[in-house]
């Protein structure tokens, strides 16, 4: 999948900014019918230029997202109407008022009333929007109607792959294998999308943790919970599936976002090794993500494409906001039983303030996510934390810890999320069934937690899985 291009979508509304100054500033230097006339011409000329740099930009939209189109053509014109028009009011402010009266005898305004037009140029960039956007998706080169995917090896049944290395003490504090850090380009290694990799440097057989982040979020901002988890034993892959700041209306859906995830399993099948510079072990997977890149997680389980043994969501969300061009992964219980483990927060569902919404809202969080689980499943609520306690650096993004209600003890959130997926993984991938009681046991936690389980019959959903 092309990855989206941000830069030609933002010199284009720079440029529609730049024209609206310009625009304005004509109504005090030219004769009222040339200043109308630039005026128009350059407001249509803004639209244009600012919707071929959105195709040019290589927009990703696939075959059937109608809805995402159409949001993205309606935002994009709405965008360059409010620029043009800022623009235009501060280039005519020092442009006398009053009429003009051509030769002709039709009277015009010496500068335009945008107040009063306003509500008439933003229908108008309406009308334009719902055009563009069909457009987008029939004519973007950044559209991708599908592929062909790679057949998954498995290796022949009297051949079992050797085991794989089972951690041993605490999961609440760093394991004991030293990790290393790899972050690859896009196109490195043939790698499909930026990747941030987190591996033990000692030799061995490790099972793979593939984690999403959250949206306008990247890998960064969850490192301390991704080295505590490959320092007990895990091959962590997490890529960068968007540029994390932009307009969000232009970010990828997440079952777009759940096929670039594809791509990305299949990648580790041939390239993870030699990256890695370990024997990682892709026939091993699990799947984890924050927020809504734990939507995404469950999109990739609910495919059924790839080949995965365990899922985690911390705090996991459904769309803040119900759009058609997003649907919603819970739409009823999942019929597989992969062992999973939904961590929650109390806090996530509070509003932080007025003209706010919550961070993983009532209805579409981790009640839901372990509701939808047919087990075995574990439950855990973080008491008195938020939605973004358990992340680093949020420094190149948009998001800012206040949008969120936290709690007083960011690196007890930190290390209570990685002690909780470390242990689910090892119970789940290590092959380790007897790690897993530490999920039900409140009182190892560093912070105060709530937990609740459905585990029928969890050694034989093991051995299935």
């Amino acid at each position: 999948m092309r990855r989206i291009g941000q830069w030609p979508q933002r010199i284009a509304l720079g440029v529609a900014t730049v024209w609206g100054l310009a625009a304005g500033m004509m109504f005090a230097f030219a004769r009222t019918e040339q200043a109308w006339m630039v005026f128009i011409g350059g407001y249509q000329t803004s639209l244009l230029l600012t919707a071929i740099a959105t195709v040019l930009g290589g927009t990703a939209l696939r075959r059937g997202e109608w809805g995402r189109a159409l949001v993205l053509g309606v935002g994009t014109t709405l965008a360059v109407t409010t620029l043009y028009l800022v623009g235009a009011t501060m280039g005519s402010a020092g442009a006398p008022s009053g009429l003009v009266h051509l030769s002709n005898g039709v009277a015009l305004q010496r500068k335009p009333d945008l107040l009063t037009m306003a509500p008439g140029f933003y229908l108008a960039g309406l009308g334009l929007g719902t055009v563009l956007g069909p457009g987008f998706l029939l004519f973007s080169p950044g559209r991708t109607p599908g592929r062909r995917r790679a057949p998954i090896l498995r290796m022949p049944a009297q051949f079992p792959p050797p085991a794989v290395y089972r951690a041993k003490g605490d999961p609440y504090r760093p394991g004991p294998l030293p990790v290393r850090t790899v972050r690859l380009a896009p196109g490195h290694c043939a790698a499909p999308a930026p990747l941030t990799i987190h591996a033990p440097t000692a030799p061995g057989q490790y099972p793979v943790v593939l984690f999403q982040h959250g949206f306008l979020l990247h890998p960064g901002c969850f490192s301390s919970v991704l080295t505590h988890l490959a320092s007990h034993g895990f091959v962590v892959v997490a890529p960068q599936m968007y540029a994390p700041r932009g307009l969000p209306l232009d970010k990828p859906s997440s079952v777009a976002e759940a096929e670039l995830a594809e791509e990305i399993v299949d990648w580790m099948s041939q390239h993870l090794n030699q990256v890695a510079g370990v024997t990682a072990r892709p026939d091993c997977l699990g799947v984890a993500g924050h927020s809504r890149g734990a939507k995404v997680a469950w999109w990739l389980l609910k495919s059924g494409h790839s080949p995965i043994r365990a899922v985690a969501g911390v705090d996991p969300v459904d769309g803040a906001i119900k759009l058609a061009a997003d649907p919603r992964v819970l739409d009823g219980s999942f019929a597989a039983t992969v062992p999973a483990l939904v961590i929650g927060t109390e806090l996530g569902p509070v509003l932080p303030g007025p003209f706010t919404s919550p961070s993983a809202p009532t209805g579409r969080n981790h009640v839901q996510f372990f509701a939808a689980c047919a087990g075995p499943a574990w439950h855990v609520l973080l008491r008195d934390h938020g939605h973004l306690d358990m992340l680093d650096d949020l420094s190149g993004t948009y998001v800012r810890r206040g949008m969120c209600v936290g709690g007083a003890d960011r690196e007890g959130a930190r290390r209570t999320t990685a002690g909780l997926l470390a242990v689910f993984f090892r119970g789940t991938l290590q092959e380790d069934a007897a790690a897993l009681r530490v999920l039900s046991d409140a009182d190892a936690a560093p912070l105060p937690v709530e937990v609740s389980a459905k585990v029928p019959e969890v050694r034989d959903a093991l051995r299935a899985a």
